[in-house]
């Protein structure tokens, strides 16, 4: 089964792909905040962290919804 000819189901799996890897991401990176927040007491280090979270989650939301969009037409 190397080569699938049936587009969209390949299509559904590649987004399901992205989603589970997209929510571990999420996950790892809310567990880096709660980390860094208990060894560095100057939050130095956390807030460069949280900013990149936050900007990371802000492109991913962007990309879903963009994708919903795409697909919706």
């Amino acid at each position: 089964p190397a080569v699938q000819e049936h587009k969209p189901r390949e299509h559904q799996e590649i987004n399901k792909h992205d989603t589970d890897l997209w929510t571990s991401s999420v996950q790892r990176i809310t567990e880096i905040i709660r980390g860094k927040q208990q060894q560095d007491p100057l939050g130095r280090t956390n807030t460069k962290v949280r900013t990149f979270c936050l900007l990371f989650l802000n492109v991913s939301l962007k990309k879903k919804s963009e994708q919903f969009t795409h697909n919706k037409t």
